[in-house]
């Protein structure tokens, strides 16, 4: 027993797993003195970015790599030049961290891009239909190619459905998040009758925020049924 205690002890602690890093394919052109960076290598270091410096095999680039909050190594394909400067490079890469371009985007699954197509129906006003067209289908392929498996099993049923799912929650934040918290707010109303003879109301809350700019939300569009009052509409919508 204790010859196995031993051998347990002997054996050395498991390394943690690597993150796999991928190489950028995007290339930004900045000035990074090769003599530099070579002395980097060898122990000297002018700046700080030359810690983050990595060299490819090809002599003339180099891969700027940074660890994020994840864990997940985000890197960028840099060009050497000439110039013994690292000014430019430090603007950068604080230009990287103010844009976002670090922080890890969000992956896409089926409800994701459902809500974003939401979002483009209610701005552009196509029918929902707008999905199935094969031309839709041909620039989202060319965008995204490998999302096509998720494009393809959303049709006009399914894109409906979801939109009545953004509206009801989309509702329940204004009134939470938005209105609930106005001291005053006025609505008003338009009333029309689409081309299937079909009446519509809809309502829209207008109040001014601290900072004095203007907010116009359509907090609804009932369909109207007989004599319907604004009043017991915006009654009815009104957070309690």
């Amino acid at each position: 027993m204790s010859t196995q205690l031993k051998d347990m002890k002997r054996k050395p602690a498991p390394e943690p797993p690597t993150t796999a890093f991928q190489y950028p394919e995007s290339t930004d052109i900045i000035d990074i003195d090769s003599n530099n960076l070579n002395s980097s290598n060898a122990g000297s270091k002018p700046s700080w970015v030359w810690n983050h410096l990595k060299d490819l095999s090809d002599p003339n680039f180099v891969i700027f790599q940074v660890v994020t909050k994840t864990g997940n190594k985000w890197g960028k394909k840099l060009k050497k030049g000439k110039s013994s400067s690292t000014k430019n490079l430090k603007n950068n890469v604080l230009q990287w961290i103010k844009s976002g371009d670090m922080r890890p985007k969000p992956p896409i699954n089926s409800d994701n891009l459902k809500t974003v197509l939401v979002y483009l129906l209610a701005n552009c006003d196509p029918p929902f239909a707008f999905v199935e067209r094969k031309s839709f289908r041909k620039l989202f392929r060319l965008l995204n190619k490998s999302a096509m498996p998720l494009i393809n099993s959303i049709n006009q049923s399914t894109i409906a459905t979801h939109t009545s799912c953004v509206f009801i929650q989309s509702k329940e934040t204004i009134k939470s998040e938005i209105l609930k918290k106005r001291n005053s707010i006025s609505f008003t109303q338009d009333a029309w009758t689409a081309p299937n003879s079909t009446a519509f109301m809809g309502m829209t809350a207008h109040y001014i925020n601290s900072d004095f700019t203007m907010h116009n939300l359509t907090v609804a569009v009932p369909h109207i049924q007989g004599k319907m009052l604004l009043s017991y509409c915006i009654q009815s919508f009104l957070p309690n």
